[in-house]
């Protein structure tokens, strides 16, 4: 690799969220690498575009555009949640067809591995009051004595879905989005409700998902990070992705939740960090 060429961390974001959520690491990884917020259809940077209807439709969309954004650069693949989940998918279909190269290693944060399902994932199959409460419930935070800046943390995952309804979301309180959230004829629901959409298609592919039927093991460097007080995956089935690699496994545990990524904790930066320079070819 040109050592004065950075290597592009290749980020994809959880079920119902949006890669825009990366750009706030443009600036914290501006010396170590440079990133490429890969959007799935039908949300944020890709809102107007019709969502996917199976994984294998998805990742055929995200290798055309995952080409058009690494080239023939050094990438890593980075995903959260059902990001994670993403990433494997693609990661087997770029290994079987061969119509883009490897990433150097792959990041995956607060997920459980292929095949390996939760209560959590039946998002279709929830009523909206299921599902608001348990989204209030994977905050690392009380979202009911919420501070100004826990406050904004909920808002900016919702409004990077549809960048659209920003401004409309970010004048409601946190009683006016479960409203809308739960109650279609609420006045303010028809952009949350599309938050429910996405969520329930994502969470569709990702139970329906269950690895390929020749899949192979993923043979970059990869490390799997998981929250002491994560509420929706457990330590021991973040540690079942090591059966899915055949190459280095490294498995790192933080203090914080699933929705670590919005916590303000120096040691999964650095862990991050370190990852991404030791995967760098």
């Amino acid at each position: 690799m040109d050592k004065q060429k950075k290597v592009k961390l290749v980020c994809l974001p959880y079920a119902g969220g949006s890669a825009m959520m990366y750009k706030a690491w443009i600036d914290r990884f501006a010396d170590t690498a440079e990133i490429v917020q890969l959007e799935l259809p039908g949300r944020g940077l890709r809102f107007r575009d019709p969502p996917a209807e199976s994984m294998e439709a998805l990742t055929d969309d995200l290798r055309d555009k995952l080409k058009k954004a690494v080239g023939d650069d050094d990438y890593i693949l980075l995903g959260f949640c059902f990001g994670a989940i993403v990433a494997y998918a693609l990661y087997q279909k770029l290994t079987a067809e061969k119509s883009v190269h490897s990433p150097s290693g792959m990041i995956i944060i607060s997920s459980l591995p292929p095949g390996l399902h939760s209560d959590a994932e039946k998002l279709f199959e929830m009523s909206n009051f299921t599902v608001v409460k348990a989204l209030l419930g994977i905050f690392s935070f009380n979202p009911f004595k919420a501070s100004k800046k826990e406050m904004g943390i909920i808002k900016t995952m919702l409004e990077i879905v549809n960048p659209d309804v920003a401004e409309e979301l970010r004048k409601m309180n946190l009683f006016q989005l479960i409203l809308a959230f739960m109650f279609p004829w609420y006045k303010k629901s028809r952009d949350c409700q599309n938050v429910l959409r996405i969520m329930r298609q994502d969470g569709r592919l990702m139970y329906g998902y269950n690895g390929e039927e020749n899949s192979v093991p993923v043979a970059v460097p990869v490390l799997a990070v998981h929250g002491a007080k994560d509420n929706v995956v457990t330590k021991d089935a973040v540690l079942k992705w090591k059966d899915f690699c055949s190459g280095s496994f490294d498995f790192e545990e933080v203090s914080g939740g699933h929705l670590m990524l919005f916590d303000d904790d120096e040691h999964f930066w650095d862990i991050l960090m370190g990852a991404v320079n030791s995967m760098k070819q």
